[in-house]
């Protein structure tokens, strides 16, 4: 687990949204997550999407069952 996700899950008790392309060791989610942890409010779907200028599939992180898709 890299600092700023377990920052980030420190202060919210939860991991953010992960795109399906994408890892928490990616550069673009570290920037993400310290913008949160920064401001003390969680990403959200749509902030993630908008920052990607795409509408990826989102991985719901609480439910790691669903291989991915929503």
């Amino acid at each position: 687990m890299n600092k700023q996700l377990k920052e980030y899950f420190e202060m919210f008790g939860e991991f953010p949204f992960l795109l399906t392309t994408q890892s928490y060791d990616d550069e673009d989610y570290k920037i993400l997550m310290i913008q949160a942890v920064n401001r003390g409010t969680p990403l959200t779907e749509e902030e993630i999407a908008n920052y990607f200028k795409n509408d990826y599939d989102i991985v719901d992180d609480k439910k790691f069952n669903n291989f991915g898709r929503k």
